[in-house]
């Protein structure tokens, strides 16, 4: 796959979203911040 065009006109994206019930979607909060989980891995030498 790859892109051919990109489509910068609002009126023209507009059109295409809104047909979609795609216009009209609300914001929502961000995601929680989570800390990154580290695992402590030992690696023995033999």
């Amino acid at each position: 796959m790859r892109i051919i065009s990109f489509i910068e006109d609002g009126e023209i994206i507009e059109k295409i979203l809104r047909p979609l019930d795609l216009w009209n979607i609300r914001n929502h909060d961000p995601p929680a911040h989570r800390t990154p989980t580290f695992h402590d891995y030992t690696i023995e030498h033999t």
